[in-house]
């Protein structure tokens, strides 16, 4: 799996869980990447505009960039991956320490180079709550976790904030505010979900 690297998971049960939901994205990024770039097919406009707004070419670009990013680090690059215990129903995940500024300014060439000569330099701290989150459209772990996955990548690679949480509030963002919604960890992770659902139901 890529030169990702996993510490202080302190049982094999959840380590397997978080190793099969970053396969499974990393199976299904390309193909939400493809549809990004020709925003034809159905599923990819309703989505679109939904979280991220009325089309717009330099928004429309921040998005498959951000996208093509995410997908390059759940395949290629080299993350690790850290357990923390809270106790106390923490966050999902939360992603930190990109170093040489961030991935979103790097071309992926850059980021390839960064990854090999300061493997592992990319840290992302995984939670209590990934493993029952139920944050997603549907409301099932599965598909929180990828949403989850998307939503924390995006962190990474493209400095994305969080000025809202949520399904509703994200759909109201990219209406009253596309330029911001582009710009949201949240929107990537619900768009994600909700291409990956459709594949999932219809192949």
């Amino acid at each position: 799996m890529a030169n990702h690297s996993f510490k202080n998971f302190a049982t094999v049960s959840e380590r397997v869980q978080w190793e099969s939901a970053l396969l499974e994205a990393a199976k299904y990024m390309p193909r939400i990447v493809k549809d990004a770039k020709t925003n034809t097919s159905d599923i990819a406009t309703r989505a679109y505009a939904l979280y991220f707004g009325q089309y717009d070419k330099a928004r429309w670009t921040r998005v498959v960039a951000t996208l093509s990013a995410i997908d390059f680090a759940l395949s290629s690059a080299g993350v690790t991956f850290v357990r923390v215990y809270t106790g106390r129903g923490a966050q999902n995940c939360a992603a930190t320490q990109a170093p040489y500024g961030r991935w979103k300014d790097q071309t992926p060439g850059m980021m390839s180079d960064s990854a090999h000569r300061r493997q592992h330099g990319y840290v992302m701290t995984v939670g209590d709550d990934f493993y029952t989150a139920d944050n997603s459209i549907d409301r099932t772990i599965k598909m929180a976790q990828f949403n989850t996955l998307c939503h924390e990548f995006s962190h990474l690679v493209s400095n994305t904030d969080d000025p809202v949480y949520g399904n509703i509030q994200s759909r109201a963002l990219a209406i009253s505010n596309p330029g911001t919604a582009v710009a949201c960890a949240e929107n990537y992770g619900f768009y994600c979900e909700m291409l990956y659902a459709e594949y999932s139901r219809n192949g």
